[in-house]
């Protein structure tokens, strides 16, 4: 399925990619330190089920997620992260899944 050709995908160019498996109860500060972890390592994650996470929550990770995109994009060595500066490894990868219904 998807999660799978993601993991797939980061296996065949050898990254290593995490799944997390998403919930109501994942808050803006759990996401964020998944991030900050991914940034800095250069790793990819996979959100599986997306849509489970709350709307409140997911306006703050949309904020988080450009964060590390804009220090992509900016060919950035380090950048400000929730307020802590930390290192950028330009091949991080945050990828979702989700299931309709």
């Amino acid at each position: 399925g998807k999660t799978e050709s993601t993991k797939d995908l980061g296996r065949a160019i050898g990254i290593m990619v995490y799944v997390f498996n998403c919930s109501e109860q994942m808050d803006y500060q759990s996401c964020g330190n998944i991030y900050k972890g991914l940034a800095q390592t250069g790793a990819w994650a996979c959100f599986d089920e997306f849509n489970r996470i709350t709307v409140e929550v997911l306006s703050v990770v949309a904020v988080q997620v450009k964060s590390v995109q804009d220090a992509i994009r900016d060919k950035k060595d380090t950048f400000n992260f929730m307020g802590e500066i930390i290192s950028c490894v330009p091949t991080v990868g945050i990828f979702i899944t989700m299931n309709p219904g």
